[in-house]
């Protein structure tokens, strides 16, 4: 097998477990664009992308993400959206997809 071939086989079989741990369950949920917002900055401040930084710039970004999902509960709760809560925990359970 060439490495183009291995290359080509591995890529796709990347993509298709993207797909199908990452967005399947994005358009199942419908996800907003207010949830797709939240969802880039939470795993933007995850701390596991934090590893190089300090103990200071480390907590700011927990604080940041923390932030983000009180918001993004806080619009479910004002615009009287039943299932905000599901749709938050949804949310949470995609970011180990991505990280």
């Amino acid at each position: 097998m060439t490495n183009r071939n291995l290359f080509n086989r591995l890529y796709h079989s990347m993509f298709i477990h993207g797909m199908r741990g990452l967005v399947e369950p994005m358009t199942t949920m419908k996800m907003t664009e207010r949830e797709m917002l939240a969802f880039n900055l939470i795993i933007l401040y995850s701390s596991q992308n934090a590893i190089d930084l300090g103990l200071d710039q480390q907590n700011a970004l927990i604080k940041a993400r923390n932030e983000v999902l009180d918001d993004l509960h806080q619009y479910y709760c004002d615009s009287n959206i039943e299932d905000g809560e599901i749709r938050l925990g949804n949310l949470i359970l995609l970011v180990p997809a991505v990280l």
